[in-house]
């Protein structure tokens, strides 16, 4: 199974995942070949400086969307059925695993991409899997 990292920036969204309600991430980045991998969400809140980070909501891949999204500014979308939205999230901000894994998107920039560092996928797992989610 595939894992990929999806940034959610709540300003450039306008929402955060909680108001979303829907097991679903927007991107501009090429979603195609994602479909049953796992999307691993950490959220950006905050302006620039200091930004806070929080694992956010994980799910299954089932669609994948090119060339429209619901949200202004996004070009394709993924969503799923099976997964979870952290009613509350949990902060990540200043952990050595989300540096690793921001210096490896080119600091979020990536804003949805492969990752394959089992210890990024690790962290992904405790994380979740202590509030139910098992892919």
């Amino acid at each position: 199974m595939d894992n990929f990292f999806v940034y959610h920036n709540e300003m450039k969204v306008g929402k955060s995942v909680l108001d979303l309600g829907n097991l679903e991430a927007f991107t501009n980045k090429n979603v195609s070949g994602s479909k049953s991998g796992v999307a691993w969400v950490i959220s950006g809140v905050g302006k620039r400086s200091p930004k806070r980070y929080f694992a956010s909501m994980a799910f299954v891949i089932d669609t994948e969307k090119t060339g429209s999204a619901p949200i202004a500014g996004f070009n394709n979308s993924i969503s799923g059925k099976k997964g979870i939205i952290l009613k509350k999230p949990v902060e990540v901000t200043g952990q050595a695993w989300l540096r690793a894994l921001n210096k490896q998107t080119a600091n979020f920039v990536q804003g949805f991409s492969k990752i394959s560092d089992p210890l990024i996928i690790n962290e992904f797992e405790n994380i979740f899997f202590s509030h139910g989610f098992k892919p």
